[in-house]
């Protein structure tokens, strides 16, 4: 076999192949563009029933930002709070440290005038009892010498 009727033999047997395996492709194309239609149909249907679905959603978060908003706002407002008292809290206490020497020295001539104003009353009282005491014995001795 020479290599013209090689050449010759392939160009006749690729010839009559051709065509099936043309029609075949051609088949396989059409299958291929069906299916392809078919799942572009049943994604369109999908996403018409998502879209309802998707507005429901849409509605049920539309109702809820009312109450969000309400509890957003008393958020801010407990952060404030929380920013006010404990921005009081450290001048309270800096004032505290700033002056604790002279709240303590208020605090011991407090002590003090307590401590004095004791004395005084225990020292009153002793007098007084030491009176009453002195009264009584004069008493006692008085009524003693009446009933003798």
């Amino acid at each position: 076999m020479e290599l013209d009727q090689l050449l010759n033999l392939t160009s006749t047997v690729a010839g009559k192949l051709l065509p099936i395996f043309g029609a075949t492709a051609l088949v396989f194309l059409i299958i291929f563009l069906r299916k392809l239609i078919a799942l572009l149909v049943s994604t369109n249907a999908t996403v018409v029933s998502l879209k309802s679905t998707l507005d429901s959603a849409n509605k049920q978060i539309d109702a809820l930002d009312k109450p969000m908003q309400t509890l957003n706002d008393i958020s801010d407002t407990i952060d404030n709070v929380h920013d006010a008292s404990k921005s009081v809290l450290r001048s309270l206490l800096s004032s505290l440290v700033d002056n604790i020497g002279s709240l303590i020295r208020s605090v011991n001539e407090r002590n003090a005038e307590i401590k004095k104003k004791t004395e005084a009353l225990k020292n009153k009282n002793s007098e007084s009892l030491k009176n009453v005491n002195d009264e009584t014995i004069i008493r006692g001795e008085e009524n003693e010498s009446v009933q003798q």
